[in-house]
């Protein structure tokens, strides 16, 4: 099977990366996958007799361009069974420009609704009606899409985590300091201001605990200059982005997610595989994998006070933390491993395929 994949991810042209390790061992079982990414790194890139990669710079409208037209180039040369986009929104459109001029069918894939207004809503309508298929990552994506085009062309597959086992791993720690530790990406949705607001508070009542945050983004300047306004600097340790933050979870004490919107929360299963209690706001797996009150704690979305109250409990019961981290751990280790999560993709994409093709 021959498929052709849009991605918004750029870190898959980073050598030894994760999402790389990843699309090796997808194209690997589907055969040839070409992935066309806008990344500042531009040309094409052979990665293994499976996946070639290529990369295409610029602004927003030459990145379009360029991307359209490298994808009518690609389905020219040889026959592709199948277009998946990673994002319903402008990838969405290519992919729907690509397969009705070729009419090879294509899916859209939901891994989060960030910014859902105006052009951006107007797409996502147009891209999942016009879509074979729609992947979602989780429960709560899925009821969404499926209110839109209905179950039957809905299917859920989670993103699932990479890490070493995490069983294995001993904690690293001096007992000296409480440790909470939010990974992810520096970006206003995820809103780590909530974050650092809380625990300015929490400060006040139990000094002896720390934030560590790992990640990098655009927000990383304006939270570390929020950090000092609350006088919170020296308990607040902005690590940037890491490749393996394995270390960090053996090293925290509990975990925040304060997403305003989330698709799915792969940190969370990173976590809670850790066997760390998750405090997070209910978004994502909110509701599957953390159930609050029994495997984290889920509070509303944009709520200090709930959070506060959260990292006060939390911090304050070990008998608390060891109940939410071990049920969490339980909940995450029932998600499928890597090569089932692979087998299950192939799966859909042949029973895609096999369907014949989409007309327009």
């Amino acid at each position: 099977m021959r498929v052709l994949s849009l991605s918004l991810d750029g870190t898959i042209l980073d050598k030894h990366s994760l999402l790389e390790e990843r699309m090796l061992s997808l194209s690997a079982a589907v055969g040839e996958v070409a992935v066309l990414v806008p990344s500042n790194r531009e040309g094409k890139r052979s990665l293994s007799p499976h996946l070639t990669v290529y990369g295409v710079n610029g602004s927003k409208k030459e990145q379009f361009q360029k991307l359209r037209r490298i994808g009518e180039k690609l389905l020219k040369e040889k026959p592709y069974d199948l277009i998946t986009a990673q994002d319903p929104f402008f990838l969405g459109l290519i992919a729907y420009a690509l397969a009705r001029k070729t009419r090879v069918p294509f899916e859209v894939q939901i891994h989060g609704l960030e910014r859902l207004s105006g052009v951006r809503k107007l797409l996502l309508r147009f891209t999942l009606k016009k879509a074979d298929r729609v992947r979602v990552v989780g429960e709560r994506l899925r009821r969404f899409a499926a209110a839109l085009v209905g179950d039957a062309k809905v299917y859920v597959l989670p993103v699932y985590s990479q890490l070493p086992a995490a069983l294995e791993q001993k904690k690293q720690k001096d007992g000296s300091m409480f440790t909470f530790l939010t990974v992810g990406r520096l970006v206003p949705i995820k809103n780590i201001a909530l974050q650092l607001r809380a625990f300015a508070k929490l400060r006040e009542e139990l000094p002896h605990t720390r934030l560590v945050i790992v990640g990098d983004g655009p927000e990383a300047d304006a939270l570390k200059a929020e950090a000092k306004r609350l006088s919170i600097s020296s308990a607040v340790s902005f690590e940037g982005r890491q490749r393996d933050v394995s270390p960090y979870y053996a090293g925290a004490d509990a975990f925040l997610l304060t997403s305003d919107s989330e698709g799915w929360g792969v940190a969370v299963t990173e976590a809670a595989l850790h066997k760390l209690p998750v405090i997070m706001t209910d978004v994502g797996l909110a509701g599957e994998i953390i159930k609050n009150g029994e495997s984290g704690i889920v509070i509303p979305p944009q709520n200090e006070s709930a959070l506060l109250h959260a990292m006060r409990e939390v911090a304050k019961s070990r008998h608390l933390r060891v109940r939410l981290g071990e049920q969490a751990y339980r909940s995450a280790a029932l998600l499928p491993p890597a090569e089932t999560h692979v087998a299950r993709q192939v799966d859909e994409w042949r029973r895609l395929t096999a369907a014949g093709e989409k007309r327009f």
